[in-house]
């Protein structure tokens, strides 16, 4: 038998995000959720915020697609 890959919303993942942001533990999550653990370190790389200077948050993501506009716009 093949084992079907899940496909999650970005809603779902984000949310998941937050409870471990929020004190729940990987473990915990990952039990109530039915969701790999290693799905949840990516998640939680992705959708977490990091630090551009002390007034300002962005994703990793929102890090990722701004440094690509910047080499594209470099470019020209």
């Amino acid at each position: 038998m093949s084992k079907k890959n899940k496909t999650y919303t970005e809603e779902f993942k984000k949310t998941l995000v937050d409870f471990i942001n929020n004190g729940k533990t990987m473990a915990e999550v990952s039990r109530e959720y039915g969701v790999a653990t290693s799905n949840l370190v990516g998640w939680k790389k992705l959708y977490s915020n990091i630090s551009q200077d002390s007034e300002e948050l962005i994703t990793l993501i929102e890090y990722k697609k701004l440094k690509k506009a910047l080499t594209i716009f470099a470019k020209n």
